[in-house]
Protein backbone atom coordinates (compact mmCIF):
# COMPACT_ATOMS: atom_id res chain seq x y z
CA UNK A 1 0.00 0.00 0.00
CA UNK A 2 3.06 2.19 0.92
CA UNK A 3 4.79 1.32 -2.11
CA UNK A 4 1.68 2.27 -4.44
CA UNK A 5 1.40 5.65 -2.34
CA UNK A 6 5.15 6.64 -3.05
CA UNK A 7 4.76 5.53 -6.66
CA UNK A 8 1.71 7.38 -7.52
CA UNK A 9 3.19 10.72 -5.60
CA UNK A 10 6.53 9.93 -8.21
CA UNK A 11 4.75 10.10 -11.07
CA UNK A 12 3.11 12.93 -9.84
CA UNK A 13 6.28 14.62 -9.25
CA UNK A 14 7.28 13.76 -12.15
CA UNK A 15 3.98 15.32 -14.37
CA UNK A 16 5.13 18.91 -12.74
CA UNK A 17 8.42 18.97 -13.51
CA UNK A 18 7.62 18.35 -17.34
CA UNK A 19 4.93 20.72 -16.85
CA UNK A 20 7.34 22.88 -15.42
CA UNK A 21 10.02 22.29 -18.07
CA UNK A 22 7.70 23.59 -20.68
CA UNK A 23 6.37 25.81 -19.53
CA UNK A 24 10.26 27.23 -18.96
CA UNK A 25 10.57 26.40 -22.39
CA UNK A 26 7.70 28.90 -23.73
CA UNK A 27 8.58 31.42 -21.43
CA UNK A 28 12.26 31.03 -23.56
CA UNK A 29 11.24 31.17 -26.66
CA UNK A 30 9.10 34.56 -25.66
CA UNK A 31 12.15 35.81 -24.13
CA UNK A 32 13.69 35.40 -27.34
CA UNK A 33 11.16 36.41 -29.63
CA UNK A 34 10.35 39.84 -27.56
CA UNK A 35 14.17 40.43 -27.67
CA UNK A 36 14.36 39.67 -31.16
CA UNK A 37 11.49 42.34 -31.85
CA UNK A 38 12.90 44.84 -29.61
CA UNK A 39 16.34 45.07 -31.30
CA UNK A 40 14.73 45.20 -34.24
CA UNK A 41 12.87 48.26 -33.45
CA UNK A 42 15.87 49.87 -32.05
CA UNK A 43 18.12 49.17 -35.21
CA UNK A 44 14.49 50.03 -37.58
CA UNK A 45 15.86 54.03 -37.69
CA UNK A 46 19.67 53.13 -37.68
CA UNK A 47 20.63 51.95 -41.19
CA UNK A 48 24.31 51.08 -40.12
CA UNK A 49 23.37 48.95 -37.46
CA UNK A 50 20.58 47.27 -40.18
CA UNK A 51 22.97 46.33 -42.69
CA UNK A 52 25.80 45.24 -39.93
CA UNK A 53 22.97 43.01 -38.85
CA UNK A 54 21.81 42.22 -42.20
CA UNK A 55 25.60 41.28 -43.20
CA UNK A 56 26.04 39.05 -40.25
CA UNK A 57 22.99 37.00 -41.34
CA UNK A 58 23.85 37.16 -44.99
CA UNK A 59 27.52 37.06 -44.46
CA UNK A 60 29.96 38.25 -46.99
CA UNK A 61 30.94 42.08 -46.85
CA UNK A 62 28.67 43.90 -48.98
CA UNK A 63 25.01 44.08 -49.62
CA UNK A 64 24.48 43.50 -53.82
CA UNK A 65 24.32 46.57 -55.57
CA UNK A 66 21.54 48.82 -55.70
CA UNK A 67 20.03 47.18 -52.24
CA UNK A 68 20.14 48.53 -48.77
CA UNK A 69 19.21 46.65 -45.26
CA UNK A 70 14.98 47.16 -44.43
CA UNK A 71 15.34 45.06 -41.85
CA UNK A 72 17.07 41.92 -40.05
CA UNK A 73 15.64 39.61 -37.70
CA UNK A 74 16.97 37.05 -35.10
CA UNK A 75 15.67 34.57 -32.77
CA UNK A 76 18.93 32.58 -31.80
CA UNK A 77 18.41 29.15 -32.25
CA UNK A 78 15.37 28.95 -34.22
CA UNK A 79 15.56 31.76 -37.52
CA UNK A 80 17.06 34.38 -38.42
CA UNK A 81 16.03 36.32 -41.83
CA UNK A 82 16.94 39.78 -43.45
CA UNK A 83 14.90 42.29 -45.69
CA UNK A 84 16.37 43.78 -48.79
CA UNK A 85 14.49 46.98 -50.81
CA UNK A 86 16.01 48.90 -53.34
CA UNK A 87 14.74 52.30 -51.94
CA UNK A 88 17.58 53.78 -49.99
CA UNK A 89 16.70 55.12 -46.09
CA UNK A 90 14.78 58.23 -45.21
CA UNK A 91 15.82 61.23 -43.39
CA UNK A 92 14.78 59.16 -40.34
CA UNK A 93 16.50 56.00 -41.16
CA UNK A 94 13.82 53.76 -42.38
CA UNK A 95 12.80 51.89 -45.26
CA UNK A 96 8.93 51.38 -45.29
CA UNK A 97 9.29 50.56 -48.95
CA UNK A 98 10.22 49.34 -51.91
CA UNK A 99 10.18 50.34 -55.93
CA UNK A 100 11.39 47.87 -58.37
CA UNK A 101 13.50 45.28 -56.21
CA UNK A 102 12.74 43.20 -53.15
CA UNK A 103 14.90 40.62 -51.31
CA UNK A 104 13.71 38.46 -48.82
CA UNK A 105 15.81 35.71 -46.64
CA UNK A 106 15.39 33.19 -44.51
CA UNK A 107 17.27 30.45 -42.68
CA UNK A 108 15.81 27.68 -39.85
CA UNK A 109 16.21 24.97 -38.13
CA UNK A 110 12.66 24.08 -38.71
CA UNK A 111 11.05 22.22 -42.00
CA UNK A 112 11.33 23.72 -45.49
CA UNK A 113 11.01 27.14 -46.16
CA UNK A 114 7.80 28.28 -48.42
CA UNK A 115 7.21 31.00 -50.70
CA UNK A 116 4.53 32.33 -47.89
CA UNK A 117 6.87 31.88 -45.06
CA UNK A 118 9.10 34.22 -47.16
CA UNK A 119 6.85 36.76 -48.24
CA UNK A 120 5.25 36.77 -44.21
CA UNK A 121 8.60 38.61 -43.48
CA UNK A 122 7.43 41.67 -45.01
CA UNK A 123 5.98 44.30 -42.21
CA UNK A 124 2.50 44.79 -44.13
CA UNK A 125 0.52 42.75 -46.47
CA UNK A 126 2.05 41.19 -49.48
CA UNK A 127 0.82 38.63 -51.61
CA UNK A 128 2.59 36.75 -54.89
CA UNK A 129 0.55 35.52 -57.84
CA UNK A 130 2.64 32.81 -60.00
CA UNK A 131 3.05 33.55 -63.94
CA UNK A 132 4.30 31.36 -66.59
CA UNK A 133 7.56 29.66 -65.69
CA UNK A 134 10.68 30.69 -67.24
CA UNK A 135 14.51 29.05 -66.34
CA UNK A 136 15.31 27.25 -63.28
CA UNK A 137 18.76 25.52 -62.68
CA UNK A 138 21.81 25.53 -60.19
CA UNK A 139 24.86 28.05 -59.39
CA UNK A 140 28.01 26.44 -57.30
CA UNK A 141 29.99 27.91 -55.33
CA UNK A 142 32.93 27.18 -52.82
CA UNK A 143 30.95 25.23 -50.00
CA UNK A 144 27.46 25.77 -51.28
CA UNK A 145 25.16 25.09 -53.98
CA UNK A 146 22.12 27.66 -54.76
CA UNK A 147 19.06 26.33 -56.72
CA UNK A 148 16.85 28.83 -58.63
CA UNK A 149 13.49 28.45 -60.11
CA UNK A 150 12.09 31.80 -61.76
CA UNK A 151 8.92 32.89 -63.14
CA UNK A 152 6.42 35.88 -64.49
CA UNK A 153 4.64 37.00 -61.05
CA UNK A 154 2.35 39.56 -59.78
CA UNK A 155 2.98 41.16 -56.67
CA UNK A 156 0.56 42.71 -54.62
CA UNK A 157 1.48 44.80 -52.23
CA UNK A 158 -1.19 46.76 -50.60
CA UNK A 159 -3.45 48.80 -53.29
CA UNK A 160 -0.35 47.98 -55.67
CA UNK A 161 -0.47 45.24 -58.02
CA UNK A 162 3.35 44.80 -59.42
CA UNK A 163 3.84 42.80 -63.10
CA UNK A 164 7.82 41.34 -62.64
CA UNK A 165 10.18 38.28 -62.41
CA UNK A 166 11.04 36.70 -59.15
CA UNK A 167 13.33 33.78 -58.08
CA UNK A 168 13.51 31.40 -55.66
CA UNK A 169 16.74 30.34 -54.00
CA UNK A 170 17.81 27.59 -52.23
CA UNK A 171 21.10 28.01 -50.36
CA UNK A 172 22.47 24.77 -49.92
CA UNK A 173 25.84 24.46 -47.53
CA UNK A 174 27.07 21.59 -47.62
CA UNK A 175 28.60 21.13 -43.87
CA UNK A 176 25.34 22.26 -43.04
CA UNK A 177 21.49 21.28 -41.46
CA UNK A 178 19.89 24.73 -41.45
CA UNK A 179 17.25 25.39 -44.46
CA UNK A 180 18.19 28.48 -46.20
CA UNK A 181 16.11 30.14 -48.50
CA UNK A 182 15.00 33.73 -50.45
CA UNK A 183 12.90 35.45 -52.54
CA UNK A 184 14.44 38.00 -55.55
CA UNK A 185 11.41 39.87 -57.02
CA UNK A 186 11.90 42.79 -59.92
CA UNK A 187 9.11 44.87 -61.69
CA UNK A 188 8.81 45.14 -65.48
CA UNK A 189 9.78 48.44 -66.26
CA UNK A 190 7.03 50.90 -67.33
CA UNK A 191 6.02 51.55 -70.35
CA UNK A 192 3.15 50.50 -73.08
CA UNK A 193 1.44 47.80 -71.99
CA UNK A 194 1.67 45.40 -75.11
CA UNK A 195 5.51 46.74 -75.64
CA UNK A 196 7.74 43.36 -76.12
CA UNK A 197 10.81 45.53 -75.19
CA UNK A 198 9.35 45.53 -71.10
CA UNK A 199 9.59 42.36 -70.57
CA UNK A 200 13.29 41.84 -72.42
CA UNK A 201 14.30 44.37 -70.09
CA UNK A 202 12.99 42.38 -66.88
CA UNK A 203 14.37 39.62 -68.02
CA UNK A 204 17.92 40.27 -69.22
CA UNK A 205 19.55 41.53 -65.66
CA UNK A 206 16.94 39.95 -63.72
CA UNK A 207 15.72 37.22 -61.87
CA UNK A 208 15.32 34.95 -64.57
CA UNK A 209 19.08 36.13 -65.96
CA UNK A 210 21.28 33.26 -65.18
CA UNK A 211 24.10 35.45 -65.16
CA UNK A 212 22.21 37.98 -63.33
CA UNK A 213 21.37 35.71 -60.38
CA UNK A 214 25.13 34.98 -59.71
CA UNK A 215 25.96 38.18 -59.53
CA UNK A 216 23.40 39.09 -57.20
CA UNK A 217 24.22 36.05 -54.73
CA UNK A 218 28.20 36.85 -55.72
CA UNK A 219 28.06 39.22 -52.79
CA UNK A 220 25.97 36.39 -50.22
CA UNK A 221 28.00 33.94 -48.37
CA UNK A 222 25.65 32.88 -45.75
CA UNK A 223 27.56 29.19 -45.61
CA UNK A 224 30.39 31.33 -44.24
CA UNK A 225 29.09 32.42 -41.34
Amino acid sequence: MGDGRFRRRLFQAGCLLLVLALLGSAVAVSVFAWRSYRDHLTDSENPAARMEQALEILGGDRLPEGYYAMAAMKMPGILRGVVLSDVPPGEDGRIDRFDSGLFLYMESRGGEITTADLLNMWPGELELEFGDPLQDGALHQTGIEIGYRSARGSLIHGHRRLEGVFAELSFRCLDSDLERAGLWFRTVPEGPVNSPMRWVSALLGGPADLSAVEEFTAALDPCGV
